[in-house]
């Protein structure tokens, strides 16, 4: 059973009571209700079992999320990269000489609030998210006994832009408008569906153009202006369909090159363009030259979900292709899409019903005392 000890001394009273650690602590009060008070809630936690010592959470908080970052471990380079960017730049710059156990409700809710307007809703949501995982670290290594992030509103994020996706024609000429093996990669990242860095990191090994299929197992990353390949967003391998027009023209890109080579090398390079270079040299050019100035090559990867959905492929075909770990990320993105199906299955779902009412030559009765007279 916890418990402490209060005494006067001189003209102020003095509380104390031995931590789960075997140690003394004190503290002077000018009243024996303040005493009292303080006892009470230290002997209390201990009961409890959340009794930490309160001068862990004493420790500034830039000192401790450097701790944490060198504690982490990290599936890419990128996430690494853009964990330590976001630390340096929003969270350290507000909170580095703050101690974990003076951060407080409104002085979280009040930086959020200075945030909006400064980053993107989504940017500020990262930040918030980040300092809250600090701080959960912090409660699990016993430095405080919670923390008030996870209590704090955050912004609502802002309405993506509306998926746009280009047509067949609009694809050839902006592949026709590319050239050669760029004309190439523009329509592999138009009907396969996959992402940029997914397509640069192909390699001859990776198609099977027998069975018009290719594995989809890496991807490059871009950190700092450079490529780092590692396993796809989503961790796993998947096969995606090749259509005949693709199979062809991966036979004249992949003849006579080495298994394991790159295919989408860049000039003189031995590696892919960085999507600045493509952007600059190659894709700003051709959408212009083609009268589709605003088109994002992320576009691209919309149109072959847009192409798939229009004949009719269930979400869960889609998000397969796609490379989505859920079919409900494929219908937040692409849900307006479905809803432009749902006239066309009704109209299936109409002919039907008619074809088989027309066939059983069933006449309509007319209802109770419809007839004249």
């Amino acid at each position: 059973m916890a418990s402490g000890h209060i005494n006067k001394r001189g003209d102020k009273w003095r509380a104390r009571y031995r931590g789960t650690d075997g140690k003394e602590r004190s503290r002077t009060f000018d009243t024996k209700r303040e005493a009292n008070s303080w006892l009470s809630q230290q002997t209390s936690s201990i009961v409890r079992g959340d009794w930490i010592d309160p001068k862990a959470g004493e420790i500034k908080f830039g000192e401790y999320a450097r701790g944490w970052l060198d504690r982490q471990t990290f599936d890419k380079p990128k996430t690494e990269a853009e964990t330590r960017g976001l630390l340096a730049s929003r969270v350290l710059p507000e909170w580095q000489d703050v101690s974990l156990n003076k951060i407080s409700y409104e002085a979280v809710s009040s930086w959020s609030a200075s945030l909006i307007g400064v980053v993107s809703s989504s940017r500020t949501r990262q930040s918030i998210h980040l300092l809250g995982r600090i701080l959960d670290d912090a409660t699990r290594t016993g430095r405080l006994v919670r923390h008030p992030v996870r209590q704090v509103k955050l912004p609502r994020l802002r309405t993506k832009r509306k998926v746009v996706p280009l047509t067949v024609e609009q694809v050839e000429k902006l592949a026709d408008a590319c050239g050669g093996r760029w004309g190439t990669l523009v329509r592999i990242l138009a009907y396969t569906g996959m992402r940029w860095g997914e397509v640069v990191a192909l390699r001859p090994m990776d198609f099977d153009l027998k069975r018009r299929r290719v594995q989809v197992a890496n991807t490059l990353s871009e950190v700092g202006g450079h490529l780092h390949e590692t396993d796809t967003k989503t961790h796993r391998v998947r096969s995606v369909p090749l259509i005949d027009e693709l199979v062809a023209e991966i036979e004249w890109l992949i003849e006579g090159e080495e298994q394991d080579a790159l295919l989408f090398t860049w000039g003189t390079h031995e590696r892919p363009p960085l999507s600045s270079e493509f952007a600059r040299t190659v894709w700003r050019p051709a959408k212009e030259a083609v009268g589709l100035d605003s088109v994002r090559v992320h576009d691209l990867r919309h149109t072959c979900a847009s192409l798939l959905i229009s004949k009719g492929a269930p979400v869960t075909v889609v998000a397969r292709i796609l490379g989505h770990s859920k079919a409900t990320t494929t219908l937040s993105i692409y849900a307006h899409l479905f809803e432009n199906e749902t006239d066309a299955w009704g109209d299936k779902l109409n002919e039907d019903v008619s074809d088989t009412r027309a066939a059983n030559l069933r006449p309509v009765e007319e209802p109770p005392g419809s007839s004249a007279g």
